[in-house]
């Protein structure tokens, strides 16, 4: 019975510190937070037909849009 809940108490401790509820202790972390906001990721596609997932994001304070090509190597065989 003491093994159990001494195995209750270690739970609870480790789950507080694995995820705190406080924003300080979070930032005590080596964790960072990521602020994206002129970045927004709007799809996963396949642009050149490789068969490979490329995704697109567009940036809102220059309004442009970046397309990310994944190349397989048959396709680097091949003239685009």
């Amino acid at each position: 019975m003491y093994i159990f809940i001494l195995l209750i108490i270690i739970l609870k401790i480790s789950i507080n510190i694995a995820f705190p509820s406080s924003e300080n202790l979070l930032n005590d972390t080596n964790s960072y937070r990521l602020e994206l906001n002129s970045e927004f990721k709007t799809g996963g596609f396949d642009f050149n037909g490789d068969g490979k997932q490329d995704f697109i994001i567009s940036d809102f304070q220059t309004n442009k849009l970046y397309v990310f090509l994944v190349i397989s190597q048959d396709m680097v065989d091949r003239d685009l």
